[in-house]
Order: structure tokens, then sequence, then C-alpha cells
């Protein structure tokens, strides 16, 4: 599978069912374990565990975004102006 191919996708709606999580990543499959999560489902490719399906309650997962806002040309010299005053100040 390409990288494209092996993906995450994290379900939940809005009742009080479980959110589940379909993942190829091993290190996320692998921290879900230690969590005390088992899969629902593995899913097999030539005898070897290429994915892995969990339901997760929604009391044990914390969803976040952290959206940025664009910024302008503008905003970005006087953020790069502001950061060279503070380097400057401390000798850098």
């Amino acid at each position: 599978m390409t990288p494209e191919e092996r993906e995450t996708v994290v379900s939940w709606d809005q009742t009080d069912g479980p959110i589940t999580v379909f993942t190829h990543d091993r290190a996320l499959m692998a921290k879900l374990k230690r969590w005390g999560f088992q899969p629902d489902r593995r899913y097999l490719n030539g005898g070897r565990v290429v994915a892995e399906e969990f339901a997760l309650p929604k009391a044990a997962v914390l969803v976040s975004f952290r959206l940025r806002r664009p910024q302008t040309e503008r905003q970005r010299r006087a953020a790069l102006e502001s950061l060279k005053r503070i380097a400057a100040a401390h000798g850098e």
C-alpha cells in the first residue's frame, strides 16, 4: 500500500455510541493497546495485520481542533521583525 492508502479514520456521531478508529498506523495501534483498548476487528494481508478497528468510549477521547488563521504577508513580516528584535535583545 502507498502512504496515501495507509489512512486513519476517526468516526463519531451525536449519539452516546462509541468513537470508531480505523487505522493502518502501527504506532497508533500499539498505543491504543497500551492504553487497554483491544481491536474489534483486524484486517489481514497474507496473514499479517495491516489495519485494525477500535471502538472507544466517548468519555475516553478528547478531540481538539487547533486551526491557524492564514497570515497576510504584512503580518508575516511584522512577526519576523518582532522575533529579530527579541533575539537582538538577548544577544543572539
